[in-house]
């Protein structure tokens, strides 16, 4: 299922962000802090996500531990972010025991129905280019530091596999006589494309603070 989600994300410490995540699919919060960041060092950021998923069948809470490692050297970057996840999913599919079947959201059916709670681990992986504006150097403690802000776009893939799953509900809508008997699943990839502004606080950034020498 193709989805759509917006994220406004506000520096809340140094390293630190908090952000509200808003999509068809899902209404969450997300705090995330930089472990590791620097102009010649791979940027790490370790993140936790906390919401509900009150569509598409799914109603239920979902969470996601997360990690966000990007290479040094904008404007290119390769971005590689593994994740757990736990929550709700729904899945709809055509009754292969009918000649005659129909797409989810026709009344007639056949279709069969299924709805579960899954433990997923996922590896994220794509590039991204970013296309900076340097801010004014700012002075602390006899030190430069210039900053950036600008525009980021992502290409990437997303991966999962199943490692859980519970609370499995099971229905054939449409059916006389058919039933689910059995779900064979447990693993899947998603294409994400994604566009961005990105600021001083944001965490990761893709331009770090630099050094810069005060004459």
């Amino acid at each position: 299922m193709s989805g759509i989600e917006a994220r406004l994300g506000i520096g809340m410490f140094e390293r630190c962000e908090g952000a509200l995540l808003v999509g068809i699919s899902r209404l969450a919060t997300e705090f995330r802090c930089a472990v590791l960041r620097g102009p010649d060092l791979p940027t790490v950021a370790l993140g936790a996500a906390f919401g509900y998923e009150p569509f598409f069948s799914r109603d239920g809470w979902w969470g996601r531990l997360s990690a966000d490692i990007a290479t040094p050297r904008a404007p290119w970057q390769l971005l590689f972010g593994p994740a757990l996840t736990l929550g709700p999913e729904a899945y709809a599919l055509p009754s292969e025991a009918m000649e005659d079947f129909s797409l989810p959201g026709d009344a007639e059916g056949p279709y069969a129905q299924l709805r579960q709670t899954e433990l997923r681990l996922s590896l994220a992986a794509g590039i991204a280019w970013s296309g900076p504006t340097p801010h004014p150097v700012t002075e602390i403690d006899g030190i430069g530091f210039r900053r950036y802000q600008g525009t980021t776009w992502i290409l990437g893939i997303v991966p999962f596999v199943t490692l859980a799953s519970t609370g499995e509900a099971r229905e054939c809508v449409g059916c006389s006589t058919g039933q689910v008997l059995r779900f064979a699943g447990g693993w899947g990839a998603s294409v994400v494309v994604g566009v961005g502004w990105f600021d001083p606080s944001e965490v990761p950034s893709p331009f770090p603070p630099e050094r810069v020498r005060i004459e």
